[in-house]
């Protein structure tokens, strides 16, 4: 049975392990991509200006004939600030921050796993490591499960590369035993 003789393989059990976390891995990171998160960044530059605006007086105009007419910039600028504050109302209605910061700290939890991977394999048998690492990864994917992507050839093609790259960095370090010869 050749997954049999993999499995007993010592460096294709680590590429395995490596392979998998690194799929988990490049989803994690995708998290960060999400339109909620750019909406996100907006919406904390727009709450910042127009509280900024506020704050000095800028937002606010004493109601004239002059002011409540399109032709002045201030009128402008406050229908302006008043579509944003609405919009950013709705941003909060439908849990859209929540989304985001789920999606950041997905990305930044799974920046760890990268790198928890990568001191794994320093080591001279990582395998008992990349076991712990693998764990967890598998519990951020379940926690993170609403804002990750699924696998798609994007994913697997950049997780083979990420795989690749660090085994090659570090496979100097390994003390492995040699492979099983033929059954």
């Amino acid at each position: 049975m050749p997954d049999t003789i993999i499995d007993r393989d010592p460096e294709q059990s680590i590429r395995q392990k490596v392979l998998s976390v690194s799929e988990r891995v490049v989803r994690g990171r995708q998290a960060a991509d999400r339109w909620e998160v750019s909406f996100y960044r907006w919406q904390r530059v727009a709450t910042a200006t127009l509280s900024v605006l506020g704050g000095m007086g800028l937002a606010q105009v004493k109601p004239t004939t002059e002011t409540l007419s399109w032709g002045n910039p201030a009128f402008g600028a406050g229908v302006a600030a008043i579509a944003v504050a609405i919009a950013l109302e709705l941003y909060k209605s439908f849990n859209l921050e929540e989304v985001a910061i789920s999606s950041l700290s997905a990305r930044d939890a799974f920046r760890l796993v990268a790198e928890d991977i990568d001191i794994a394999l320093q080591s001279e048998d990582p395998m008992p490591q990349l076991n712990a690492v693998t764990e967890q990864s598998k519990t951020l994917a379940r926690n993170f499960y609403k804002v990750i992507p699924g696998v798609d050839v994007y994913v697997s093609a950049s997780a083979r590369d990420m795989c690749d790259s660090l085994i090659n960095r570090n496979k100097h370090f390994w003390r492995l035993p040699d492979p099983p010869k033929g059954e």
